[in-house]
């Protein structure tokens, strides 16, 4: 049987490879608690910017359109000219 030197080399040559977490349980917990925490804030300004455009849009709306006058009030013109 032949062995090549090439192929003697890379039976020589080899390295252990050894496997480790990248987090610990710890930061593992703690970066999640982040993500919730941010999630959980994003929420709750969401749900406020929400209830002020709906009180905006039901309440300022609806007065704007009240307190609104036609072109003629605002110039005081007879309406049976248009």
């Amino acid at each position: 049987m032949v062995i090549t030197k090439a192929f003697r080399l890379c039976i020589l040559f080899f390295q252990f490879i050894e496997d480790s977490p990248y987090l610990s349980t710890m930061s593992l917990i703690s970066q999640l608690g982040a993500i919730a925490n941010l999630w959980a804030g994003i929420t709750v300004v969401l749900i406020v910017e929400i209830i002020e455009f709906l009180y905006k849009l039901l309440f300022q709306g609806v007065e704007t359109v009240q307190n609104r006058e036609t072109p003629a009030a605002r110039e005081k013109v007879p309406l049976d000219r248009y």
